[in-house]
């Protein structure tokens, strides 16, 4: 009876990405041009993750996968995005599967994505008044109109709540320290902005 190939672990250690089988394993950080072998004994230090939660961290990285993978591993890509990665597996020519309508797949998709990382900024407002901090926001309703503003603690750096917003409280923050989100940026993320009615054009 043929096995199916062994599991593949997806995974980080510290901020680089990590691919492993049952009997290798690759690790590649953003600047490194290409996938290195992993130490077995680096293997316990993998942090595994979901498949969904890697491809949005390394998603830049998967256009190329190590060589001894690239016939086992391929990206599955709608409308030129990364949504899975397809393993090929030892199975018998004829054995049946069940294809996911793709359509309503991306809607749900879409629909999860509701916790946005918007990155590091540095606010200054004077001698004795400037912090760092890294951003994060949640949405919190499917229209885009209150939002959880987290921000990091300078001295333990996990992420502190700043309360629920709306979204115009939240771009007034925002605008407030310098931290720039353009109005396409907060579409993206499930903001919506009602129709600027144009009294003057109808007149």
């Amino acid at each position: 009876m043929t096995r199916a190939l062994d599991k593949i672990i997806l995974g980080h250690i510290g901020c680089s990405a990590v691919i492993a089988t049952g009997a290798q394993a690759f690790i590649r950080t953003h600047g490194s041009p290409r996938w290195l072998k992993l130490p077995a004994s680096e293997r316990s230090k993998i942090v595994r993750v979901r498949t969904s939660t890697f491809i949005r961290r390394y998603g830049s990285l998967l256009d190329h996968f190590p060589r001894q993978l690239a016939g086992l591993v391929s990206p599955l890509r709608i409308n030129g995005h990364i949504v899975s990665l397809c393993w090929r597996t030892s199975r018998p020519r004829g054995t049946t599967g069940s294809v996911l309508p793709f359509a309503p797949y991306l809607e749900k998709v879409k629909s999860r994505a509701r916790t946005f990382h918007l990155g590091s900024h540095t606010y200054s407002g004077g001698p004795g008044y400037s912090w760092s901090c890294n951003y994060r926001i949640e949405r919190l309703d499917p229209e885009g109109q209150s939002w959880d503003l987290c921000a990091t603690d300078e001295e333990t750096g996990e992420y502190q709540s700043m309360g629920a917003h709306s979204l115009e409280d939240a771009q007034e923050y925002f605008r407030g320290v310098g931290f720039s989100i353009s109005h396409e940026q907060w579409e993206a993320m499930g903001a919506t902005f009602p129709d600027v009615y144009d009294e003057d054009a109808c007149a």
